[in-house]
């Protein structure tokens, strides 16, 4: 039989965790509005480079016009833009499948193998990370060279600037040199540029 005594500590106790209850409550309904603005800003962002990309291009294209001026001071610039891209490590880690994966290391091996065919070795940036004892203070260039006699155990990885490469993609095709389009992941178009004063929007 519950006594009165156990019945007003049952109560205590629920009256004193209603706080912290509510607070977690506060807490999840915060996070549930971030991932919520997350998903807005997403589509915001999509919206807004659709018409940076497809609708202003071709509305000015239509009146055959390059650039244009709002009455509030906007101004658009119609400009070309080349974008590529090497499959990143990470990309790779999150392939959906085995077959996925295997389809983005190739194009990497393949990026990096053409870009050392042509030249253009130095997009190419390695990066070794090795496990070194505290206070251990050698220099980076010795340590490298002593790597397999010390014994350390060390991972190495090679990546490509995405800015760079596009860079350098935009000025290969303009020089006319016959890029992969699939291995280096390239694709053209125009895009709008809009400016208020010097501030771009």
């Amino acid at each position: 039989m519950t006594t009165q005594y156990e019945n007003d500590k049952v109560s205590s106790e629920a009256e004193a965790t209603n706080p912290i209850k509510s607070i977690i409550a506060r807490r999840k309904e915060l996070s549930d509005n971030v991932l919520n603005l997350n998903e807005v800003m997403k589509a915001y962002h999509k919206e807004a480079r659709y018409i940076d990309c497809v609708q202003l291009p071709e509305a000015m294209q239509e009146f055959g016009l390059d650039s244009f001026e709002t009455d509030e001071g906007i101004t658009v610039k119609i400009k070309e833009f080349v974008k590529a891209s090497i499959p990143s490590e990470t990309a790779i880690n999150k392939a959906r499948s085995e077959d996925q994966r295997q389809e983005l290391i190739a194009r990497r091996e393949d990026a990096f193998e053409a870009l050392s065919q042509m030249g253009a070795a130095s997009l190419i940036k390695s990066k070794v990370e090795v496990d070194i004892p505290r206070g251990d203070k050698r220099e980076a260039e010795v340590l490298t060279a002593m790597l397999k006699e010390s014994g350390y155990e060390t991972t190495s990885k090679e990546s490509v600037h995405a800015g760079q490469l596009s860079a350098w993609a935009k000025e290969q095709l303009e020089q006319g040199t016959d890029l992969d389009f699939d291995v280096f992941g390239i694709y053209q178009g125009t895009e709008a540029e809009l400016k208020l004063g010097r501030r771009k929007i």
